[in-house]
Formats: structure tokens, sequence, C-alpha cells
């Protein structure tokens, strides 16, 4: 399934209509029904937008990949850390480069107590 189809679905699952949908990332209508046939390609800031959106990875909205969220997979494995609790996020997402900082700190106050 590629950029088009999954658009189309992930719209769908969320009940909205094309025009919410472009109005929510900034587009027209007619932008949002180009990119579900595949006659129009999304630009970067375009494909960020909508994966906020929808909570899913940018593979996973273009077709690379069927996993949705592999943000979510960090979690799991963070418990296996035995000094790392579950990181305090302001955003629903972040990067590894995060998650370094964070267990980089943790650490450094383990250390200190």
């Amino acid at each position: 399934m590629g950029f088009p189809e999954r658009l189309a679905k992930l719209r769908m699952e969320f009940n909205m209509t094309q025009k919410e949908l472009a109005d929510k990332i900034g587009v027209s209508r007619a932008a949002i029904g180009m990119y579900e046939i595949g006659r129009r390609d999304p630009d970067t800031d375009t494909i960020i937008k909508l994966t906020k959106i929808f909570g899913v990875s940018a593979d996973y909205l273009m077709g690379i990949s069927d996993i949705r969220n592999p943000y979510n997979n960090l979690n799991t494995s963070s418990k296996n850390i035995n000094t790392i609790e579950e990181p305090p996020l302001d955003e629903e997402y972040f990067t590894i480069e995060d998650l370094k900082a964070f267990i980089k700190e943790r650490r450094k106050k383990k250390n200190k107590d």
C-alpha cells in the first residue's frame, strides 16, 4: 500500500473529510484529493503535519514500512533498563537523541544518589 492509499485510509479511520484534513494542514481540499489519487506528492512540511495528525511515522505514511509508529516500541525497550523509568514527554514523539539525553541525565542523577 502506497502513500495515496495510506492517506485515504488514515483520513477515513479518523472520520475526517478531505476538507477537514485540508484545513488542519493548510492545503486545499483539491490537494488532498490529488494526494489520494496519486496525482500529486506532498512536500516535506505537509508529510510532517500528516504524521503528527495521524500519529504514524513518515515511513508508514509513505508506504515504506508497515509499522505505524516505531516510537511506541521504545517504551517497551526502556523497561529492560532497570534505572530508567518512562521518560516524561512534552510531545507525542521524541528522537533517539532525546532518549539518549534522558538516559544520560537519569544515570547522572542515580550516581549522585
